[in-house]
């Protein structure tokens, strides 16, 4: 195949089966690029690997070492927050809300990772764990997601206190939905109390990665990482870490050691986001992941009650995931 030169202007022909014909430079040059990435932005085409982010929108979560007595909104016992994962996938066509299968144009999609990263910050020994499973519709899941044209954009990093010097709390296991016989653990019986039987976690330790799961709940497979140098790759779908307090930092979080984690879960998780139950959209079972950070040392209430403050043991920061889907 020859192509003849034209040197006296821009004009480009090429032979095609004998016959000249002029090239067509349609789509090329800056202007085409970004009407494409527009294009693709704008309405993602079935079938090709997406990715979305959601963050929290409350900057930091506390990590107590000791309650407060006029308050049950602080305490070592509310130590877990709860991360989105499908809820998080956005809308197929812009400006749709919810239910979720009229926000998109399928009622199916493909889940394949998903990536957790967040920073803490501790004066004291704490634990890290964190587990992906899959969690019922209902009070369960992350309460609220909110963002522009239906599009998830950040989460609650746990709840708002009710009092107004606390702001934002973490989550107690009750809830959570982890320590409930139709949870995603096996629980025993812990006490009876005033509302009824009080469950906890079949735990060795108190934490989910010495929890028994039941079948299927757990899912993909887990590497992560921290700043500190440590690093797991192909585990199961809970992780554990305790890291090492400050000594160096007197007692002052300013200078407190930052560990910042990386998470990724490997999946293959087909989801699907409503189906029918007598004629009527239900809501399906969605998947999340739940983190727990505590200091192992900490304790109810301080010695000498209210008169005393609570202390801080360390703060959760900088939460972010992302998401990796087909529709």
């Amino acid at each position: 195949m020859s192509v003849r030169r034209s040197y006296g202007g821009r004009r480009r022909t090429k032979r095609y089966g004998g016959t000249w014909r002029k090239r067509s430079y349609r789509g090329g040059g800056s202007g085409g690029r970004f009407a494409k990435l527009e294009s693709a932005v704008a309405e993602p085409k079935r079938g090709e690997r997406q990715s979305h982010v959601v963050t929290a929108h409350s900057k930091t979560g506390p990590v107590w070492l000791t309650g407060r007595a006029d308050s049950d909104e602080v305490g070592p016992h509310l130590k877990y927050f709860l991360f989105p994962v499908t809820q998080g996938i956005p809308p197929a066509v812009a400006g749709s809300a919810p239910p979720y299968d009229g926000r998109r144009r399928t009622k199916k999609c493909h889940v394949s990772g998903f990536r957790l990263r967040f920073t803490v910050q501790n004066l004291v020994p704490v634990q890290v764990c964190a587990c992906l499973y899959w969690a019922k519709s209902g009070p369960e899941l992350v309460p609220e997601l909110s963002g522009d044209d239906g599009v998830p954009r950040s989460f609650p990093l746990g709840r708002k206190a009710a009092a107004e010097d606390v702001g934002f709390r973490f989550l107690s296991i009750g809830e959570t939905g982890l320590a409930c016989p139709d949870g995603p653990f096996e629980v025993l019986k812990d006490y009876e109390g005033s509302g009824g039987t009080v469950w906890k976690i079949a735990s060795s330790d108190g934490t989910m990665f010495q929890a028994q799961m039941h079948p299927g709940v757990a899912v993909g497979r887990l590497n992560w990482s921290d700043s500190r140098g440590e690093e797991h790759k192909n585990g199961g779908a809970a992780m554990r870490k305790l890291l090492p307090g400050s000594p160096g930092a007197a007692g002052d979080l300013r200078l407190a050691e930052l560990t910042v984690f990386k998470l990724h879960w490997r999946l293959k998780e087909d989801f699907q986001f409503c189906k029918e139950v007598k004629g009527r959209l239900a809501a399906r079972d969605h998947l999340q992941v739940c983190v727990q950070v505590c200091a192992p040392g900490s304790v109810g209430l301080p010695v000498g009650g209210k008169e005393e403050p609570s202390l801080l043991g360390g703060v959760v920061k900088n939460v972010d995931g992302k998401v990796y889907f087909r529709l």
